[in-house]
């Protein structure tokens, strides 16, 4: 009986331990009496589970949208540039005009530039004609003076007819004019300028003008201003050099002159010349954009010049350049007025602007400038301000 017993023992340890690693006993002798081994003992056998792939679940990604931040409009000033026109010249044929019955003149005197006068090319000159109003109308401010001839001259062929009081000195300086008279009455006597830029080119000539009412009607009698530009000693030489080689026959057999090798050409270095016939903005106006011509002359250190303004008056330009010509001070005005406008103009690197500037010698922005030889107008000084 304890031999039974001990191998039962030894039997349910094994079983024991096997269950420990999943392996089931099961009892060759199952007892049926009960008691406290029965809790160790197992009717069935457990099997081991095997492992099945357990599907997994692909996680789809949904994509989160980047929101990114736009630049936001910022509201900013647009400057449209103003054009800047170039004048177109009107031709007017003084031929088709009729002539005024009622109107008429009678030239008293040359008062400047009389015929045949010998002149200096480039210079700006003043004629004033004596004149008598003879007619039975009253001359007013709507006259016009009108050249026969568009050409030689460059400034406008149309302009206003300037009448002054009789003066014994006139000139192309400001203060030197007598006061406007702005009406004209019949038997009065006044005197009748017009500025004058003397051409460059040597020869003589003959420039006729018209005056013309405010009827559109031709004042009888014409008047005319003659003068000369001479010859310069150069242009004479090579005239008379040009004139012989022309009428020499060429010698095929001669060789041609040339010029040493390795000559070095002397460089003819030019100071600042502001003469000749400009683009500027009328000083009088200051929303306009649009030039108008001046012609200017420069004497030594010396400047005078002339332009037309925007109601068609002109208006003389008088003043001094510094040392080396960069820089000119003077006044703008209508000579026969006292109030003019002080003006301090800076030539440019090119040569062919120039613009406004400070008493501190600061660029001055929106007021006078200039340019010429077909360039524009300064940035800073083509625009004026508020426009």
């Amino acid at each position: 009986m304890k031999k039974k017993l001990k191998s039962r023992f030894l039997l349910i340890s094994l079983c024991v331990l096997i269950s420990a690693f999943g392996v089931g006993c099961a009892s060759s002798e199952p007892d049926t009496r009960g008691g406290i081994l029965n809790v160790f003992i197992r009717e069935t056998a457990t099997l081991p589970m095997i492992a099945s792939a357990r599907p997994t679940r692909t996680p789809t990604v949904t994509p989160t949208p980047v929101f990114t931040a736009s630049a936001t409009a910022t509201a900013t000033l647009t400057v449209t540039p103003h054009p800047i026109y170039t004048p177109t010249k009107e031709f007017f044929n003084v031929a088709a005009l009729a002539t005024a019955p009622a109107d008429k003149l009678t030239l008293l005197e040359d008062m400047t530039i009389p015929d045949g006068e010998v002149v200096e090319r480039g210079a700006l000159m003043i004629k004033s004609w004596r004149i008598k109003n003879n007619g039975g109308s009253v001359w007013n401010e709507n006259y016009r003076l009108i050249r026969a001839q568009p050409y030689p001259l460059e400034m406008p062929q149309n302009q206003k007819a300037i009448f002054l009081q009789p003066t014994e000195l006139i000139e192309a300086k400001l203060m030197t004019w007598n006061a406007r008279q702005s009406a004209v009455a019949p038997g009065s006597t006044v005197d009748l300028v017009v500025p004058l830029q003397i051409p460059e080119a040597a020869g003589e000539y003959l420039i006729e003008y018209n005056l013309v009412n405010d009827q559109n009607e031709l004042v009888p009698p014409r008047l005319w201003v003659k003068f000369e530009v001479p010859f310069t000693e150069a242009e004479l030489t090579a005239t008379v050099e040009e004139s012989l080689r022309l009428s020499e026959t060429p010698d095929p057999n001669e060789e041609s002159e040339r010029p040493a090798s390795g000559t070095v050409m002397p460089i003819e270095v030019k100071s600042i010349d502001w003469s000749g016939k400009w683009l500027i903005r009328d000083p009088y106006v200051a929303e306009n954009t649009v030039p108008i011509e001046a012609e200017f002359s420069q004497d030594g250190e010396q400047l005078t010049g002339y332009f037309y303004d925007s109601d068609g008056e002109p208006v003389l330009i008088d003043g001094a350049l510094s040392d080396h010509h960069h820089i000119f001070t003077g006044r703008i005005g209508r000579p026969w007025e006292t109030k003019q406008i002080d003006v301090r103009w800076r030539m440019l690197l090119s040569g062919d602007q120039f613009s406004a500037i400070t008493g501190n010698g600061l660029t001055d922005f929106g007021t006078s400038c200039g340019s010429r030889n077909g360039l524009p107008f300064p940035e800073y000084c083509a625009i004026p301000p508020g426009v």
